[in-house]
């Protein structure tokens, strides 16, 4: 007996895009090269769009954390990154 059609199937989402370069492996962007370096970690595991729908997910629904929500209040770039670095390493394991 085949199996019952789902009334609720799951929806596919794509997030295309390019990253220019300036050389292998180097972006042209120097902003851009943390998600390049991330990106090509991941995507040998086929990770990395998980990944991303997790942490996109979090940003939404403003489970960042009170570290990221005060380096975005104040400014502060690199403590903003850090602290999804801090965020990713939980989604990763």
């Amino acid at each position: 007996m085949a199996k019952p059609k789902n009334p609720y199937p799951s929806v596919r989402f794509r997030l295309d895009g390019f990253i220019q370069m300036e050389a292998e492996g180097v972006t042209l962007h120097e902003r851009e090269q943390k998600f390049h370096d991330w990106y090509m970690q991941h995507r040998e595991k086929r990770e990395a769009a998980t990944l991303a729908k997790g942490m996109i997910t979090a940003i939404l629904n403003g489970e960042m954390g009170q570290q990221f929500v005060q380096a975005v209040e104040k400014g502060d770039t690199e403590e903003a990154v850090d602290a999804l670095q801090d965020l990713l390493s939980v989604y990763a394991q």
